[in-house]
């Protein structure tokens, strides 16, 4: 793939595209002029480095600049069998995306850990208030730590998430219940759970 280096596609409103490398997505991406594309899809075969990831997020917050309502980002890639832990990822990655006041969508496969924990939680609920899928997968060694201590009752600017279905698969949870006091507060509309299977929060 070889975009051009003039605008492109001023139109576009969803974009669903596999590539070799995610750099390769973040030209293509850069090349577009559409001020209407709210949703992208990528699937992507070789490893993607956190420089590879942020650069691509940085191209998203681009995007909302001239589209406001960007509300669905999908990025996957398939399991890989690399343990280098070069491809590990802090919560930080994710932070260009915070400006997508409206994303109801992220599904985002990574090749290393991505660290999840409370405050990152936090940040969710005050970011995209809207957000109703939320799939976070990171292959390695994905870690989820929920403090049942400080619920989020307890801090009053969280405001309770739309959150309907949260993707958490291979994080290590040692407490479950108190993982659903938690999600059950913050956000009250969740039925689906994912971690190693499917766990109902409708009954």
């Amino acid at each position: 793939m070889h975009p051009s280096t003039r605008p492109i596609l001023p139109s576009l409103q969803r974009l669903d595209v596999m590539v070799g490398s995610l750099n390769q997505c973040s030209s293509l991406l850069s090349s577009i002029a559409s001020s209407e594309l709210g949703s992208i899809k990528i699937y992507h075969h070789s490893s993607a480095t956190p420089s590879d990831i942020y650069t691509l997020f940085r191209t998203i917050e681009r995007i909302h600049e001239r589209f406001p309502d960007f509300h669905k980002l999908v990025v996957q890639c398939p399991y890989p069998a690399t343990t280098d832990p070069s491809f590990d990822l802090s919560r930080s990655i994710l932070t260009p995306l915070f400006v997508c006041r409206h994303l109801r969508v992220l599904k985002f496969s990574s090749f290393g850990t991505l660290d999840i924990d409370d405050a990152f939680i936090s940040q969710i609920a005050r970011a995209w208030p809207d957000i109703e899928v939320l799939h976070l997968r990171g292959f390695q060694r994905n870690k989820a730590r929920i403090d049942a201590r400080v619920l989020p009752e307890q801090e009053p600017e969280i405001e309770s998430l739309s959150l309907e279905r949260f993707d958490i698969s291979g994080s290590r949870i040692g407490d479950e219940r108190a993982v659903e006091r938690y999600l059950r507060i913050l956000a009250p509309r969740l039925e689906l759970l994912t971690q190693e299977a499917w766990l109902s929060f409708t009954s």
